[in-house]
C-alpha cells in the first residue's frame, strides 16, 4: 500500500547518508524497490551492505519512492550523476535478487 505523502514526491535527489527533508519525518530509512537482499545480521547481508556503502557513500543519488514499508520509505535509487541503477547494480553483483 502506497503512503500518500510519498505517492506525490515523484523523483529527488540526495546524498547518501543524510537526512532527507523530503521523507516524512516517521520515515528514516529507505529500502531498495524489488530485490531481495541477505539480512544485515548474516554473513552475506554484511557483504551487501558493504558494497552498497562502496557504491554510495557520499554520492549524490535519485530516489523514486515506490511505497512503505514498516518504517521505511521503499524507493528505485540511481546513481547520480551517471545514472546507474542500483538494484540492477546489486543483482548484477551477486549480492541480492530481484523479487
Amino acid at each position: 500500500m502506497f503512503h500518500p505523502k510519498t505517492k506525490a514526491l515523484g523523483f529527488h535527489t540526495a546524498t547518501f547518508g543524510k537526512r532527507c527533508n523530503f521523507i516524512p519525518n516517521k520515515f528514516n530509512k529507505v529500502r531498495l524497490a524489488n530485490i531481495n537482499v541477505p539480512e544485515i545480521d548474516t554473513p552475506q547481508g554484511k557483504q551487501a551492505m558493504l558494497y552498497l556503502k562502496g557504491l554510495l557513500e557520499g554520492k549524490r543519488v535519485i530516489l523514486k519512492p515506490t511505497g512503505i514499508f514498516n518504517d521505511h520509505v521503499v524507493a528505485d535509487i540511481w546513481r547520480y550523476p551517471n545514472q546507474l541503477f542500483v538494484c540492477a547494480m546489486m543483482v548484477n553483483s551477486g549480492y541480492a535478487g530481484w523479487t
